[in-house]
């Protein structure tokens, strides 16, 4: 057999995230080796062979997709409008098809009952480096995970997507993989650049050299002489840029080369308003990550969070118990716990109500990978720190939902012709924000992933 191609159509193009077999396959064969949407697989049976099974398998896949879903009776907490209101939700092929607010509108398909319970958008965090969750008592005991584990794990947290700020090279394969999956969260994968050189062009080239990985966004470090050029190129490209900051005078300079958001908070001092005023005039975002500069002194206290079922879910019995266990911390866990203490609740929080009075778009963002946070459950935590360092619960969930989505352009939320994905709280997140962990199901693309109920 020579070489040929097939492709299977049936659903919409734009269906990032979905399953191959559902969004349009292409199978290319070439010497009996198969190559499917660009993963290579070598199959056993006669090439004919392998065609005809995979026109069938494509055929069934395709009337599984056709498969329709409606939501009835579940509660919207729309982030952007700020209400909460009854709706009967019609999803079909992944996408939803129809939005009512009649209790008694028609259904087609599969019912699933979401009386007494909340619909919000899916959750997202902005900071996450997927290579698992440390233990306080040493790295012997460390989870090392990467980032593709780490998208399964915490599309079962609600978490539908997350900007991936480590470079390494399996991250790339991991986010390309995950877009094909409906098992795992989407990835956005951040190309790490530093910000130092003596020479515009010798950058430029640099910068351009890379691109070849198709990154989603630029990571920078402050405190280089080219992060204006940098941020420029990045602009050339229609890519945003993230910029690591240790001090003010670190933001400072950020926000004057035009960078689209700084990540962090200077747990030394508070910020002044001057510069809050600068990002929010410049439209520069705010990533304080103040789950991770604040949740290992937290759990070292015993925090009532380490009760979370959600937590003991993501990270299971063990870690956990070593999180309980703090008489057993290794000194790195220690001194950790000494200087978020000294930062976080003096500087950090008046430095979120500072940037939320002068205007600054604030997101969610975990800094997962590092101690005292979890991967999947920390942007529940990030979340609750913010409302707790002075959001209202609204404004907390736009910075884990909406807010979060627009920066990294991906859909969310509850509009026709939007994939149907959403999450299904037990109980409402505006009556208190850390109601976000009590979930009930996880749908990605019209699909229910997760389901409190289901067996584990």
């Amino acid at each position: 057999m020579g070489d040929g191609q097939l492709t299977a159509q049936g659903a919409p193009t734009n269906c990032d995230g979905a399953n191959v077999l559902n969004c349009g396959f292409r199978l290319r064969v070439h010497s009996g080796r198969f190559t499917i949407s660009g993963i290579p697989w070598v199959p056993r049976m006669k090439p004919s062979a392998c065609l005809f099974a995979f026109v069938l398998l494509a055929s069934a896949s395709m009337a599984r997709a056709e498969t329709a879903l409606c939501f009835r009776g579940g509660k919207f907490v729309d982030p952007e409008r700020k209400t909460i209101e009854s709706v009967v939700l019609q999803a079909r092929d992944g996408f939803l098809v129809s939005i009512s607010r009649d209790p008694a509108a028609p259904c087609e398909g599969t019912v699933i009952d979401l009386r007494h319970r909340y619909i919000v958008p899916g959750f997202i965090d902005t900071h996450v480096h997927g290579w698992g969750n440390p233990s306080p008592t040493g790295e012997s005991a460390d989870e090392e995970w990467g980032s593709l584990h780490t998208a399964k794990v915490a599309l079962g947290a609600g978490v539908v997507a997350f900007l991936d700020m480590a470079s390494e090279s399996d991250n790339w394969k991991a986010r390309d993989l995950a877009r094909n999956s409906n098992a795992h969260a989407r990835i956005f994968s951040a190309l790490m650049l530093s910000s130092h050189g003596s020479d515009a062009a010798t950058v430029r080239r640099s910068f351009r050299t890379q691109l070849e990985r198709k990154p989603d966004l630029i990571k920078l470090f402050a405190g280089g002489e080219m992060i204006g050029v940098l941020a420029d190129e990045a602009k050339k490209e229609k890519l945003k840029t993230v910029v690591h900051i240790s001090s003010w005078e670190d933001a400072d300079a950020a926000v004057r080369a035009g960078v689209s958001a700084i990540t962090h908070l200077e747990d030394e001092r508070v910020i002044p308003m001057a510069l809050a005023k600068q990002m929010a005039a410049r439209g520069t975002v705010a990533i304080p990550t103040l789950a991770v500069q604040c949740d290992m002194n937290e759990a070292g206290k015993g925090a009532a969070w380490l009760a979370d079922p959600l937590l003991e879910r993501m990270i299971g019995a063990a870690m956990l118990a070593r999180y309980r266990d703090s008489k057993a911390y290794s000194d790195k866990a220690k001194r950790t716990m000494r200087w978020q203490n000294a930062g976080c609740r003096p500087n950090d929080f008046p430095s979120i109500r500072i940037l939320k009075k002068a205007g600054v778009s604030i997101l969610a963002g975990s800094d997962t990978g590092n101690l005292g946070v979890f991967q999947g459950y920390s942007v529940h935590r990030e979340m609750a720190l913010l409302a707790e360092a002075g959001l209202t619960n609204w404004e907390a969930l736009q910075a884990g939902t909406t807010s979060a989505a627009r920066f990294l352009g991906y859909a969310v939320g509850l509009k026709v012709g939007a994939p149907a994905t959403f999450v299904v709280l037990e109980r409402n997140p505006i009556e208190n924000i850390r109601n976000t962990s009590a979930l009930s199901q996880v749908v990605l693309h019209g699909r229910v992933v997760w389901k409190a109920d289901a067996p584990r």
